[in-house]
């Protein structure tokens, strides 16, 4: 099985590599099995993200907090926020990922100025998780 990566620059901020760079959304199924020691790299970008925990019981560390997760979980990460998802117990996960720039939400001024932006700039709104 080949090992997966994600791009990450000295100040921790992750490239995405967009199919389709006019449509900023990335969507991946994959497992934590997939990355050395069960653990993606620390990392933060510009992007929005949720995180829906397919099957397994997977950890995140966001902002340094440790965020346990269960099977149908999901957790949204905001925009620059450090984060990582690995494994605690060292069994696997399989999990869906969605990481998408917040101007997709943002199809006029009024929108990004009153929902979007709020939410984006909150800095003590580094994620919240949805359980089932």
């Amino acid at each position: 099985m080949a090992m997966e990566s994600i791009t990450v620059l000295p100040d921790q901020s992750e490239i995405l590599h967009y199919e389709n760079p006019a449509f900023p959304l990335f969507l991946i199924r994959s497992a934590l099995s997939h990355y050395s020691d069960k653990r993606v790299l620390c990392h933060w970008h510009k992007e929005m993200e949720f995180f829906y925990v397919e099957k397994g019981r997977p950890a995140y560390f966001v902002n340094g907090n440790i965020v346990q997760l269960n099977e149908g979980d999901i957790i949204f990460i905001n925009s620059k926020t450090l984060h990582y998802g690995f494994s605690p117990d060292g069994e696997d996960s399989i999990y869906v990922c969605l990481v998408f720039m917040p101007s997709l939400l943002s199809p006029n001024s009024f929108i990004k100025s009153s929902y979007l932006d709020p939410l984006t700039d909150e800095e003590n709104l580094p994620y919240i998780v949805f359980s089932k």
